[in-house]
């Protein structure tokens, strides 16, 4: 079933282009899709797909927190996994411009 969402999410990024609206959300499902089959190569992918993510979402955009919050978890998973300390800097920064983005992120 995790494979049929997979190609079904590429399938949508296929069909979404980049201006659409619900552009960044099929990005980000895809990488979590990616992140839930569980190997390393799926890691890195959902990794990429997140920093697209990110980069497509303007600094004020209300998916901004979201999508920094999901690359922090990936990058710190890898850090996890394979030690690398420049993934935990990089989740660090993440998690530090989340809370710089605080009223953004929060506005209930």
């Amino acid at each position: 079933e995790l494979d049929q969402s997979i190609r079904r999410f590429e399938r949508a990024l296929d069909i979404c282009p980049m201006d659409h609206p619900y552009h960044l959300a099929a990005l980000s499902n895809l990488a979590t899709a990616k992140f839930r089959r569980g190997n390393a190569e799926d890691l890195d992918g959902a990794i990429a797909l997140q920093r697209k993510t990110l980069t497509s979402c303007p600094v004020r955009h209300s998916d901004r927190c979201i999508s920094l919050n999901n690359l922090k978890i990936l990058l710190s998973t890898r850090f996890h996994r394979r030690g690398h300390s420049d993934d935990l800097d990089q989740a660090i920064a993440l998690q530090r411009e989340v809370l710089a983005l605080r009223p953004l992120c929060h506005t209930n």
